[in-house]
């Protein structure tokens, strides 16, 4: 498994080659469309000609493309007839091409893209409405619909005009009241205008015409069984809104900060060094997130720069694996008590559902949605920035979320006291078989009452000459992946005792550690505790007695794990 730096390192490696790639960069702007018009020519066989113009307001930045998308399937441009001005009439010089069904493109180069102003695109181009669009009623009519496409922003001052062949009438739709109609005779047939002061974003605009049978060609009395094709997906470099990157700014420092502090909190429990890649304090790291934050808000204009800000937010908020745990304070093991079982249960609990860990389950629930809700928004057209944006911030949110999880640190003392419990509970039935030991679970708290250790005290009805404790411990290990904890007997004799013999006798390789007049020797528990702890008990039989009886019953002391 790669350690939790290098996963960070590689994540960010990635970030900065899109925030630096200038071909990805340079569709990145801020442009929105203000309004639409179209001019729609109709003629008997239902073949039209639609000229679409479109205002483009641009806010930042510099425009690689512009599309216009969801128009009718089987358009063809009419050559010449594209253009793209500036608010002085000036001609731009783009390249217009047909993308895929409905999807025109105007692409720029770099020197002579669109920048900060106002706009016009128009483009003209032939399509067929028959079958497609059209609909023969009983009596003969011909009913022919033209649709505007919906659009990512909502539009003001909307207009279609449909020149159609004489004798055309314009049908209303009684739920839609805010559309204004008007229509009069030409010299070639009938012009009809549909005006409305706004439509709403997202939203198609269908306009209907009812001609007469004897205007328009025969051949559209035939049934048609050609459905209407499905609206293409929005282009991944659609502008963004203006609150798009202030929107993605929140978010990532939402994260960045609950995370932080999740992760402080629990490293303080765990008795580590704070893990942070940058080496400061949690306050100073937590102001440094809101005002790159916020600085990205107000530059969402320069995307580039924003993101590069907010790049610099996850960085405050990556963590990497922990070091090992301080050293233990001066203190004193005491017997746990309801309480202490009650938090510990709270504390395993809070652990296996933090929503901000990716190893739990809610965690990567959220890791999941992370990940997912851009492609959801980008497939339904509701993405306020382009798609690339929003999969960077993705990425740094998720570079933020992969760190600090409870793999990459030690266990806290009541977590570690909630597993000892569970195997005290699991235990219990080999008490029934062998009545020399009981449990009793113990908390190593210092002089202010804080927990430092937990462990499963084995309690002997008599205690061997030389034998200091016996404990049940889960010893932490660094590994590859993190931290993980097993639980181990811990023996702890006082050296060159009849206890400390009989043990180097039968476990000579045990030995872990040693203090003045200490020896700890560390057994694994294999298959069970009941046998692995009968060779122990087996060692220390013949050791004289260097204590009464324990004052308090096997059955008493079982009670209380």
């Amino acid at each position: 498994m790669v350690r939790p730096l290098a996963r960070a390192g590689v994540s960010l490696a990635l970030i900065l080659g899109v925030l630096v790639c200038p071909r990805a960069a340079r569709a990145w702007t801020d442009a929105t469309v203000r309004s639409v018009s179209a001019h729609v020519t109709i003629a008997r066989d239902a073949s039209a000609e639609v000229e679409l113009v479109a205002q483009v307001r641009v806010d930042g930045g510099w425009l690689q493309a512009f599309e216009l998308d969801g128009l009718d399937p089987d358009l063809e441009l009419v050559p010449g007839r594209a253009s793209f001005r500036d608010a002085e009439g000036v001609l731009l010089e783009p390249r217009v091409d047909v993308e895929g069904e409905g999807r025109v493109v105007f692409g720029f180069r770099r020197r002579g893209a669109p920048r900060r102003g106002d706009y016009v695109a128009t483009i003209v181009y032939r399509t067929s409405l028959a079958h497609r669009a059209t609909e023969v009623r009983e009596d003969g009519t011909v009913l022919v619909r033209w649709v505007l496409p919906g659009w990512r922003y909502g539009l003001d001052d909307v207009a279609i005009t449909l020149d159609a062949p004489e004798g055309a009438a314009p049908v209303r739709d009684e739920d839609d009241p805010a559309v204004e109609v008007t229509h009069a005779p030409t010299a070639t047939g009938t012009r009809v205008v549909f005006h409305r002061v706004h439509l709403p974003r997202t939203r198609e605009w269908v306009v209907t015409l009812a001609l007469p049978a004897g205007r328009m060609d025969t051949s559209l009395h035939v049934p048609s069984t050609t459905p209407r094709r499905a609206r293409p997906a929005p282009p991944m470099d659609a502008p963004s809104t203006p609150i798009g990157v202030p929107l993605l700014a929140l978010a990532l420092a939402v994260i960045a900060v609950a995370k932080s502090l999740v992760v402080a909190r629990a490293e303080r429990a765990a008795r580590v060094p704070s893990s942070a890649l940058v080496p400061l304090g949690l306050g100073a790291r937590v102001v440094i997130v809101v005002v790159l934050a916020s600085a990205a808000a107000m530059l969402h204009e320069h995307v580039e720069l924003a993101l590069g800000l907010l790049g610099g937010v996850a960085l405050c908020a990556i963590h990497r694996r922990a070091q090992e745990p301080r050293a233990p304070r001066l203190g004193s093991f005491r017997a746990t008590t309801p309480e202490d079982h009650a938090r510990a249960r709270r504390a395993l609990r809070t652990s296996r559902l933090d929503v901000l860990d990716p190893t739990t389950v809610p965690g990567a629930t959220l890791l999941g949605v992370v990940i997912a809700a851009p492609l959801i928004a980008w497939s339904r057209g509701v993405l306020p920035v382009p798609l690339p944006i929003a999969m960077v911030a993705a990425a740094l949110a998720t570079t933020v979320l992969l760190g600090g999880t409870r793999r990459s640190r030690p266990a806290a003392a009541h977590v570690e006291l909630a597993h000892l419990l569970a195997l005290a509970a699991q235990l219990r039935a080999d008490l029934e078989d062998d009545r020399r030991w009981a449990m009793r679970p113990v908390l190593h708290t210092d002089v202010r009452g804080e927990a430092q250790d937990a462990r499963l005290r084995i309690v002997l009805a008599a205690m061997p000459k030389g034998l200091l404790r016996l404990d049940v411990v889960r010893a932490a290990r660094a590994d590859r992946g993190g931290w993980s904890s097993e639980p181990v007997l811990l023996v702890v004799t006082r050296e060159g005792s009849p206890a400390d013999r009989a043990l180097d006798e039968r476990f000579p390789d045990a030995r872990i550690a040693s203090a003045p007049r200490r020896i700890a020797r560390q057994l694994a528990i294999e298959p069970d505790l009941a046998r692995t702890l009968a060779p122990v008990l087996e060692a220390l039989a013949a050791c004289p007695v260097e204590t009464a009886p324990a004052p308090r019953s096997v059955g008493t002391l079982a009670a209380t794990a």
